[in-house]
């Protein structure tokens, strides 16, 4: 931290020890000190908030808001525990209201007056046809921007605020109350913004209420007082039939009419005294789960709109819905696209959409009711087995079956999300693969798209997804092969193991016979020894071209799978009656299989292709030392 400090600083002790702010950012005053300036930024003292940075770098604040401005704002610091905690205050977010520097708006404010409050505010509940007068002086004039200890953030109670302008006394208040002598309660018929009604009305208006027939419910005592003559729940009852059939709501059991609706007016049908979301998460926790985090969430249940689905008293249905479950979806939801198609899945074709989905939030997806690999798997039990086999395909691996899946209905068998002809699922995800298919070489499978024909759908015992070990896979259609390789003494090693993909490549190959490299390189893979002379010796012509010239490259009945006896193989290109062969042979006409005692097939260090290591004599060329009557 020092370096940050002297970075700023000077070696001349005459002059102030240490720049600020201003002296290297000039442009910040231009743009911070016009307006309604924050006081540390009009004294420029930068340091009030932020730490200097010198040679660090970047801007760092003292203390993160809410703390870094109750430093200055201590009395904001005890409004917090009030009753009543504007939602930005709560949460220490500051500057969703305010800038921090300077702004053209009174406090310091990020917009004028109320337009501040509409950033967040519904603006359409302030805007009806008939507005309250304070409101067009500004949300201040009723409202503590920050905490209060009345609702609503109210500067005071209820009752003493609206008698604060509306005198109880005069006749036009009579009247319009129809004589009744109304002290306190104004928010049970009036809505406090703006209303379409006259009066500033609720939007719905109790019947007695609206025909000023408050007798219904009320006597004015001695007092001049307006009393209840009953209990509220017990009046409801005077007019609205409490009988019901099928299924009951608990409170309508119950007979309390007030726990859910208001007695006078209200801003919501049925005259709920709240919106239908807050009147029933009071009692029922959906939506309010805080230990695990909802992924979905059914769109009727987060717009708080319960009443989409459910009866608010009584239903045939279990639940209190509104028709069966089964048709109950489709009111929203096309049943075209849920179980109509060529192929449904029967959930959806039965229209038992709870059998996967939750009908109000989940954890999971799309509303489902668990994970959607345990969710599929839980009916597909055949399925569910496959898991413990040795390849798995990715997608079935991760449990995201709709990565190939329909979930509802489709057009393609098994609910596929596109037709497996022409492979055209597969290319779906192996789209390095699209090219290749029509390409040179193309295995006949592969290029016709049936790659069901060689691999399984979610897993195999076998690798990539092979159906049977390669051999036997191959076999299914080269099935001359089997036959042709059962008469063999001796069989190539892959062969043998059935591991055809050592040498061929399974979707096709630009090489003959699909070959995964081209000759001699595919046998160099595993016979690399062979070549070991070639660099810097000389090379046998034939193995440096194909080794299948000699080598049969499956099996055969001759050692090393070679297609002749040796002899007869060396004689193909060899001829040992000529004068040049006997010459160089001293003479000698080689014996049957006398050939690789001498020479290596594949190369040596000269043209002879001699095997470096020889009988002295032999290589010196005498054979009288061992066979007696030869000259030399």
């Amino acid at each position: 931290m020092v370096l940050g400090l002297t970075a700023c600083g000077t070696t001349n002790p005459s002059q102030k020890t240490r720049k600020e702010c201003l002296d290297c950012h000039a442009e910040m005053a231009d743009k911070y000190l016009t307006g309604i300036v924050h006081e540390p930024v009009r004294k420029k003292d930068c340091k009030d908030c932020h730490l200097p940075h010198g040679f660090i770098g970047g801007l760092y604040l003292k203390q993160e808001p809410p703390a870094l401005c109750y430093r200055c704002h201590q009395d904001l610091a005890a409004s917090s525990s009030m009753k009543s905690v504007h939602q930005p205050f709560t949460n220490g977010k500051c500057t969703a209201c305010h800038e921090v520097h300077n702004s053209p708006y009174s406090k310091l404010l990020k917009a004028e007056g109320q337009e501040a409050c509409f950033a967040c505010h519904d603006r359409s509940d302030f805007v009806k046809t008939n507005i309250h007068a304070p409101l067009q002086q500004g949300c201040k004039t009723c409202h503590n921007p920050h905490a209060t200890n009345n609702e609503s953030l109210l500067l005071k109670k209820t009752t003493e605020l609206c008698q604060g302008c509306h005198d109880l006394n005069t006749d036009s208040f009579k009247n319009s109350h129809f004589q009744y002598p109304v002290k306190s309660n104004c928010m049970s018929c009036h809505t406090p913004h703006s209303s379409d009604n006259k009066g500033l009305l609720k939007d719905v208006l109790h019947s007695p209420v609206k025909a000023g027939e408050c007798n219904e419910c009320h006597k004015i005592d001695a007092n001049k007082d307006i009393k209840i003559k009953d209990e509220p729940d017990t009046l409801c009852l005077q007019c609205h039939d409490g009988t019901a059939a099928g299924h009951l709501h608990q409170p309508y059991i119950e007979k309390k009419c007030t726990s859910c609706h208001g007695p006078h007016a209200s801003d919501y049908s049925g005259m709920l005294n709240n919106s239908p979301a807050k009147v029933c998460l009071a009692c029922h926790s959906q939506g309010q789960n805080t230990n695990k985090q909802m992924k979905s969430l059914h769109a009727p249940a987060k717009n708080g709109n319960c009443l989409k689905c459910h009866q608010g008293h009584a239903s045939l249905e279990k639940s209190l819905l509104r028709s069966p479950a089964t048709t109950l979806c489709f009111t929203c939801h096309q049943k075209k696209d849920y179980g109509s198609g060529l192929i449904s899945h029967q959930p959806a074709l039965k229209g038992e959409c709870l059998t996967c989905h939750n009908p109000h939030e989940s954890g999971e997806q799309t509303l489902l009711i668990k994970s959607q690999k345990n969710l599929c798997l839980d009916c597909h039990e055949k399925t569910a087995k496959e898991q413990g086999r040795y390849s798995l395909h990715k997608p079935f691996s991760a449990g995201n079956c709709t990565g190939c899946h329909q979930p509802h209905q489709s057009t393609a068998e098994k609910l596929l999300n596109k037709t497996q002809k022409g492979g055209a699922l597969c290319l779906t995800c192996h789209k390095e693969l699209a090219a290749a298919q029509s390409g040179e070489g193309t295995h006949e499978p592969f290029r016709s798209g049936e790659c069901g024909t060689c691999h399984s759908a979610h897993s195999a015992d076998y690798q990539f997804l092979f159906r049977k070990k390669t051999g036997e896979l191959c076999f299914d259609c080269h099935a001359e092969k089997a036959t042709e390789l059962a008469n063999y003494k001796v069989e190539h090693k892959p062969v043998s193991s059935l591991n055809c993909i050592t040498c061929h490549r399974g979707h096709g190959s630009r090489n003959d016979s699909n070959l995964n490299k081209k000759q001699p390189m595919l046998c160099l893979t595993c016979h690399s020894a062979i070549a070991k002379d070639w660099q810097d010796g000389v090379a046998h012509q034939p193995a440096t071209i194909n080794c299948s010239k000699c080598h049969s490259p499956h099996g055969s009945n001759n050692v090393a799978i070679l297609k002749k006896d040796r002899r007869s193989l060396c004689q193909d290109c060899h001829q040992i009656n000529t004068e040049s062969f006997l010459q160089s042979h001293k003479e000698i006409k080689p014996g049957p299989d006398s050939c690789l005692k001498c020479h290596d097939p594949h190369g040596g260090l000269d043209k002879s292709l001699l095997y470096p290591v020889g009988h002295t004599p032999f290589m010196e060329g005498k054979c009288n030392p061992c066979h007696p009557g030869r000259t030399k």
